[in-house]
Parts: C-alpha cells; sequence; structure tokens
C-alpha cells in the first residue's frame, strides 16, 4: 500500500499562533483515515512532497521546464507533484552577518525574592509585552512588564483553583489573551484570565512525565503533547497531541509524526534497574507545530524540512557543510556513554555504532509566533571549565567540550534569511520564544543562576 502524501483534514485545520504540532492523514484516494505519514513521495531519492509556487514562481517554472533559478540569490525552486521544493544553494536575504545582543536581563543573584527564581521552566509573552514565567521551585507564575518590572505573581503550591504543584514547560498565551499552564502535579490544565483571575481547571493531560515541549496554539484551539499509551514499557512510549478546545473540551488526540529515523540508544541492565543513553551527534527526527495550523518535520541527516501545509506542502532544503566532530569531543563523548553505562553495570562494554565523524545537518526546529522557522544546527566545538567535575569519581566525566549553537531562519514561504549564532548562556531545557527580530529565553550564569533576556537581532556594524 502507497502513502501518496499526509495532509491535515479540511476538518481538523485551524488558524493561530505559537510552536508545537499535529497532523491527521489518509492513503490518498481512500477515505480511510490512517496516521502514518510517509517520508517518501515517491522513490526515496525524491524526498517529501510540498507546497504550491507562487504566481511568478509558477511562471518561471513553465519558462524554465520545471525548474526556476534565482541567479542573484541562488535559489532553485522546483515542483515534484503537489510539492513546492524550494533549495537554497548560496546567498540569504539578510544584509550580512547577523547576531543576538542582549537588550534586557530579569532576574538576581541576591535581591527581592520576585527576582530571584528558583527553576524556571517556561517562559510566553502577551501581545501586550507583558512576559510570564513558570518558577517550578516556588511554584508560581511571575510577572514582569516589557521593561522587565516585576508586576505580580499567580498562584501558590496546592491543589486549589489557580494553584500549581509541579509545573512544566507548557505555558501559554491564548489568541483571547487567557494563559494556560500546564500542571503534572495536579494532572490538569490552570486557565487564568489575562489579569491572572483563575478560571478554570481542565483535567486532560496524564501528569506522568515532566513534559519539556511547550504547547501548540492554532486559532482558538490548544495543542497538548501527552503520551498515547502510558500502559506500555517506557522504550515505546509515544506521544500524541491532544487537542483541546477554549472551553476544556477535548476534540481528540492526532499522533505524532515518526519515521522511524530514531538514535541508537545504549541499554545496560542490572537487577531491575536500567541506564540508557543515546548515541551522541546522531541524526534523529525533528518537529515542530506552526502557528498556521500545520506540522514542519525534518531528519537531521539531511537538509531537508517539510511543512505539511494542506493542498500546498513545501520542503526546504539548504546546501551547507556539515560540522566535523572533533577527536576531543569523540573521546568525551565515548567516555560519557563508558561512564554512564557502567555505574550500573561495571561490566559493560560498548556494543552498537560508532560515534558519526560528522555532526548532524540540523539538531532541532522551532517556529516562531510570527511564523518564521528557525532551524537550530550544532556548530564547532569550544573548550570550557567543569567545575562539577569530581576526580575521585571513577564516572564522573570532565565536560571540557561545548558546542556553538546555530539557527538558520526561514520564511515560511522558504527564503532563507540567513544564520545567527545563538549566545553560549543560554538554557536550553526552557523553550525560547521567537518573534521576528526578538528572542525573549532563559539564560544561565557560571553559579547556574536563571535569568529572563530579551535579545534583538542585529547585523554586524548595527549598533
Amino acid at each position: 500500500m502507497h502513502i501518496d502524501r499526509w495532509e491535515l483534514k479540511e476538518e481538523d485545520r485551524v488558524a493561530g499562533p505559537v510552536s508545537e504540532k499535529r497532523i491527521l492523514v489518509g492513503w490518498q484516494g481512500t477515505d480511510d483515515s490512517v496516521v502514518l505519514p510517509s517520508l517518501y513521495a515517491d522513490p526515496p531519492e525524491s524526498g517529501v512532497r510540498m507546497k504550491r509556487p507562487t504566481i511568478a514562481a509558477f511562471l518561471l517554472l513553465v519558462a524554465c521546464g520545471g525548474e526556476a533559478q534565482e541567479e542573484a540569490s541562488k535559489v532553485v525552486r522546483t515542483q515534484i507533484g503537489d510539492t513546492a521544493v524550494v533549495r537554497t544553494v548560496s546567498g540569504s536575504a539578510w544584509p550580512g552577518p547577523a547576531r543576538w545582543r542582549q537588550a534586557l536581563s530579569i532576574g538576581e543573584l541576591d535581591g527581592p525574592p520576585e527576582t530571584v527564581f528558583g527553576r524556571i521552566v517556561s517562559i510566553a509573552v502577551h501581545k501586550d509585552g507583558r512576559v510570564f514565567a513558570v518558577d517550578r521551585q516556588v511554584p508560581t507564575i511571575r510577572v514582569f512588564a516589557a521593561d522587565g518590572r516585576y508586576l505580580e505573581s499567580w498562584g501558590r503550591r496546592g491543589e486549589g483553583p489557580g494553584e500549581l504543584e509541579n509545573p512544566d514547560a507548557g505555558l501559554v498565551v491564548l489568541n483571547d489573551g487567557r494563559v494556560a499552564v500546564r500542571d503534572k502535579g495536579n494532572a490538569r490544565v490552570q486557565v487564568f484570565s489575562a489579569e491572572g483571575e483563575p478560571l478554570d481547571t481542565w483535567p486532560v493531560i496524564t501528569g506522568q512525565y515532566i513534559n519539556r515541549r511547550s504547547f501548540g496554539v492554532t486559532g482558538d484551539t490548544l495543542l497538548n503533547p501527552d503520551l498515547i499509551n502510558p500502559t506500555d514499557p517506557l522504550p515505546d512510549w509515544r506521544l500524541g497531541l491532544v487537542r483541546i478546545l477554549s472551553d476544556g473540551t477535548v476534540l481528540d488526540t492526532l499522533p505524532i509524526p515518526d519515521f522511524g529515523q530514531h538514535a541508537h540508544r545504549f541499554v545496560a541492565r542490572k537487577g531491575g534497574n536500567a541506564s540508557e543513553i543515546d548515541l551522541p551527534f546522531a541524526a534523529t527526527e525533528h518537529w515542530a507545530w506552526h502557528p498556521d495550523g500545520f506540522v514542519i518535520h525534518g531528519v537531521g541527516n539531511e537538509y531537508t524540512i517539510t511543512l505539511y501545509r494542506q493542498h500546498a506542502p513545501l520542503r526546504i532544503e539548504r546546501e551547507t557543510v556539515a560540522v566535523e566532530v572533533t577527536p576531543s569531543e569523540r573521546a568525551q563523548e565515548e567516555e560519557r556513554v563508558l561512564n554512564t553505562m557502567r555505574w550500573l553495570d561495571a561490566a559493560w562494554r560498548w556494543s552498537g555504532p560508532r560515534i558519526p565523524s560528522s555532526k548532524p545537518m540540523f539538531s532541532g526546529l522551532l517556529t516562531g509566533l510570527d511564523g518564521r522557522i528557525w532551524v537550530q544546527r550544532d556548530g564547532t566545538a569550544y573548550e570550557v571549565e567543569d567545575p562539577d567535575f569530581d576526580p575521585d569519581d571513577p564516572y564522573d566525566t570532565e565536560i571540557r567540550w561545548h558546542q556553538e549553537q546555530m539557527l538558520d531562519a526561514f520564511e515560511v514561504d522558504g527564503t532563507f534569511l540567513g544564520t545567527v549564532l545563538l549566545p553560549r548562556h543560554l538554557d536550553w531545557r526552557v523553550p525560547p520564544v521567537l518573534w521576528a527580530d526578538t528572542m525573549w529565553a532563559v539564560t544561565r550564569d557560571e553559579l547556574g543562576v536563571q535569568r529572563i533576556a530579551r535579545f534583538e537581532l542585529v547585523f554586524v556594524g548595527d549598533r
């Protein structure tokens, strides 16, 4: 049986703002609703299906016999079935090299309690400029003005209305201005008004694990990634997207794309215990939910990202060079795997693939509130000190090598804007919030102290 394409059904499509994911598909030409997307549209060489080109691009395609090339920016546009392919060979739309300039920082090492953070797990930004941060250690939602001034805190520890027990990365501003936070401890979503009044609690999550993914929002629908098979063994766990209407009604649960491209996982067992770790630098699948109501997806072994837009899928490709894994990085990661496994089983031996010689073409996907697509890539290694290293612990690995992180920016039509290096002190445990040329993110200093920072995109030469 052949899967012709992955398609959102009309009744499931809604439009709106933020970052997450979800899909519903069928065998093309039948009425059977199956949720099994295929990575390849025809033979594997052809990749996936995609979008309809613009009128100008379509005229170029006709004139060039199916392929259009923009000489100045070296972009090749082709059409494969219903899928438009935009391949950036070289060049970019930005006027020059870009960087993130920190414009604001919220938080202190010592100061008033409301500005000293314990463990920030999620942030969100309101359309009026306010910034929300969930501090799980308290737990509460702290609210700050756009200029960083502390305004108020919502909620406290407990099980009653407006109270939180163990919130995680699920914090989002809904399109009508309400604020929703996912509370694993109480197995529910707590909803506040835009002014902080507790409005409702939705018992729509399992509460069985800490979720490090944020919500998705499209129109008046909230999409929550949650387990669809919590009774299965841990290695077989699968996430689905629970679609929740604006009144808290659960509409259905939709599977998340899984094309079977997973990192090899090393496992050590002893008695009833198990220790697991993925092969370092292995290429894996990545996805995100686009605010316009579709999933973006790709596998890190090649620079190809698919936008599963209804009736007009688009594939974004970029020619770039993979970053090499240095001998020092390889030695560190091999030692880390061995120490992790041997902490449980002293006789454990490496059995499985070796660490790749190069890093994946990309290592993550993000979407901005404005719809811009950000592709995360691992860069070159740099050396650091490891203050937590214990030389007397035979199973502790000295982490001396970190890697730069970069973001490639694309418009939703596939236009490659450029690459920007990320600040080294970002705390990647907390999903950043991106909007046009602004990024709100959590930073962490050498003492482990978290702060909230606003970064502005600037170009070399800008002050």
